[in-house]
This record gives C-alpha cells, structure tokens and sequence, in this order.
C-alpha cells in the first residue's frame, strides 16, 4: 500500500457508516474502509472493471439524495470536481450543507503533489 494511502486510513475515523469514494477508480480504498466498519460506495465516471466503481455517474450530478453519507473520501480528484463541492472556498461546509454528506459526517480531501 503507498504511503498516501496509508495516511487516508490513518485519518478517518473506524466506522461504521456509509462512505463515497468520489472518483475512487479501481476502487483501492474499498477493503481497508470495509475493514473500519464502512460500507463502501466507490463512484466514478467510468468502468475500471471487478465490479468497479459501484456507480458510474458523474460528480457534479450526484444521483444520491442529501444527507446520505457519514463519510465523503475524494482523493487526488478535488480539482475535477469543482463545481460539485462548490469550489474550494468553504467547500465542505457547502457540500455538507446541500449535498450527500449527514450531519456530524466528514469529508476527506486530497490533492496530488504532481
């Protein structure tokens, strides 16, 4: 497991809870967040195989519902979705506030040093 990976898990809270990997791709974060008590949603806009993602859908038209989530992981892919968090001023008191995420829950964010 790379190092970044290790420091998502090492920051987020044990389950359980409901969790969103926004643009999770092949789905890495699956066993370990499964491991802490989640159950995983992995969403992205395309089809990586091994029944990955759990959803093909587009982040900046979520088909869930307010309030869904305890936990919102988007790794290395804030950039993309820009309009769906709102930009990145505020962006998760905007995204709690109008989107997936419940009251008390938490959103992860990440963006790669390439």
């Amino acid at each position: 497991m790379s190092a970044d990976l290790r420091f998502v898990l090492e920051v987020i809270p044990s389950g359980p809870g409901l969790v969103l990997d926004l643009g999770g791709g092949s789905g890495q974060l699956r066993r370990p967040l499964e491991s802490l008590a989640y159950q995983y949603i992995n969403l992205d806009i395309r089809v990586f195989g091994h029944g990955e993602p759990s959803v093909v859908a587009d982040a900046h038209n979520l088909p869930f519902g307010n309030a869904q989530f305890d936990l919102v992981i988007s790794k290395d892919t804030l950039a993309a979705f820009h309009a769906a968090l709102g930009g990145c001023d505020g962006c998760s008191s905007s995204f709690k506030a109008r989107g997936p995420v419940r009251d008390m829950g938490a959103i992860y964010t990440s963006l790669s040093r390439r």
